[in-house]
């Protein structure tokens, strides 16, 4: 009868282990459906989710606060990068003409060499197929490129968010010589077809230089004696 009992005992241990293996396995199947559809939903909700906005020159369609809780700057599109006049300039000081104006803080310039071989013509003209991107002829007849974009820290009201630190060229740069108290250029390309248009005239007057340079150096014959 002991014996028995015993046996009993064990086929009851045996018969509850294995139960909680098949309970163990069955939760842990279940767990593993439920992060897979988890997964799933969430694949199919970014699928459906509109992009974020870009924060770029061309789209501000919000406010983007800054430390000072003042709206940055909105532009969209073509940027029209003028340096305007105003009518009681007489009545304002400098300080009231920039925050007015602030064209220096729309655009950046990059030193450009002439574009004397075809590669470069071609890298150029790529250039301007871009919006917001210009080429100009200093009066020095160094070219440059422009990208008119305005600097992320330029505020709504024309203040400077991070006037204390603001880079050196900020801080040399001087109301005396910007664009409001004259011309700063001597060509301006805004297309493609504006700078090969001049490319196009300077090639034909260097050709016409070289022409009368090379006629002067070659001596006439003498005429030939009777």
């Amino acid at each position: 009868m002991a014996k028995a009992k015993t046996t009993k005992k064990s086929a009851s241990k045996r018969s509850s282990s294995v139960t909680s293996k098949e309970a163990r396995k069955g939760a842990e199947e279940k767990s593993g459906q439920n992060a897979a559809a988890g997964r799933r939903k969430e694949a199919s909700s970014s699928k459906s989710r509109p992009a974020p906005i870009r924060k770029g020159e061309l789209n501000f369609t919000e406010d983007f606060s800054t430390s000072k809780g003042m709206p940055q700057i909105q532009t969209a599109g073509e940027i029209d990068l003028t340096f305007p006049r105003f009518p009681d300039e007489k009545r304002m000081d400098q300080t009231e003409i920039c925050l007015k104006c602030h064209g220096c803080c729309m655009y950046i310039t990059v030193p450009l060499e002439y574009p004397r071989s075809h590669d470069q013509r071609d890298l150029y003209t790529w250039y301007l197929l871009h919006r917001n991107v210009e080429i100009y002829i200093d009066h020095d007849k160094t070219w440059a490129i422009i990208f008119k974009t305005p600097c992320d820290k330029l505020l709504a009201n024309g203040m400077c968010s991070i006037y204390e630190t603001r880079p050196q060229l900020c801080r040399d740069y001087s109301p005396d010589s910007c664009s409001r108290v004259g011309k700063d250029h001597m060509h301006l390309f805004q297309t493609p077809a504006e700078m090969h248009a001049y490319l196009d005239r300077n090639k034909k007057k260097s050709g016409k230089k070289a022409a009368k340079k090379s006629a002067k150096r070659t001596p006439k014959k003498k005429a030939a004696r009777k």
